[in-house]
């Protein structure tokens, strides 16, 4: 009996090859397909997470915000291109001292009766014509006469200080979104910033009054709106997760 020793033809190799590279194409999609899903679910379980955290910690600061100084302690840097940022001041010692000789405008240093009570502090609130907050670079004590606070900037001349007028010792704690290669939200803490998220790329805060109503500045805020959030992916058309939080400000006199 004679067999038949014919082989495959060019045309069935063509159609072999080209149904074996769709079958594996496709297969291929459908493995990228689920491990792109796999990971934004990861990505976006941990964003939330970290929103959860965050929130916390702000939500915390923020009750503590003008402890121990005057008005409610909360510095808003507010944009419309970018992310806002927040300062928040507390005087948890209740320390306090006068100044000895009137300052305004370009003055660069305080002359106070006591600059012990700046131990350790990084800022000084400075309560005059209006109340703002000054990075302190060093102290300067003086046995027989004034202390002196070397302030980082001039005293600039919206502020008018008086003699007797009284400054305040402030920690500073401060969230804002870090733009390096990749986005975070950090916290800073008298001179030490710690990125919480490497996932949280916006942050919005709204300072309210009262009654409710959008502020433009937070000097007068007595309740604070926040929303995060970042995007579930490393894509820009990856779903945005966000989350708001609104706190009520408890001190300040």
């Amino acid at each position: 009996m004679k067999l038949n020793s014919r082989g495959f033809s060019t045309i069935e190799l063509a159609v072999t090859l080209v149904v074996g590279s769709m079958l594996v194409t496709g297969t291929f999609k459908v493995y990228r397909s689920f491990s792109e899903s796999a990971e934004r679910e990861k990505i976006k379980a941990q964003l939330q997470r970290d929103i959860i955290t965050v929130t916390e910690n702000i939500e915390r600061d923020i009750r503590m915000s003008g402890l121990g100084l005057p008005g409610n302690g909360l510095a808003v840097s507010l944009s419309d291109s970018s992310s806002d940022s927040l300062m928040i001041f507390q005087n948890s010692s209740n320390a306090s001292t006068r100044i000895t000789s009137a300052v305004s405008g370009s003055h660069i240093r305080l002359l106070v009766e006591n600059g012990a009570v700046f131990n350790n502090a990084k800022w000084v609130c400075c309560k005059g014509s209006v109340v703002e907050y000054k990075k302190v670079a060093r102290i300067g004590m003086n046995s027989t006469g004034a202390d002196t606070i070397y302030l980082s900037d001039p005293v600039g001349y919206t502020l008018t200080l008086g003699v007797d007028s009284l400054v305040y010792p402030a920690d500073a704690i401060g969230y804002y979104i870090r733009s390096d290669s990749i986005s975070s939200l950090v916290r800073y803490h008298n001179g030490l910033s710690v990125a919480l998220s490497n996932l949280i790329d916006t942050l919005n805060i709204t300072p309210r009054d009262k009654g409710g109503n959008k502020l433009t500045a937070s000097a007068n805020a007595t309740l604070v709106s926040i929303v995060m959030g970042g995007r579930a992916g490393k894509s820009a058309k990856d779903p945005l997760i966000a989350d708001s939080t609104e706190v009520n400000i408890r001190n300040g006199f």
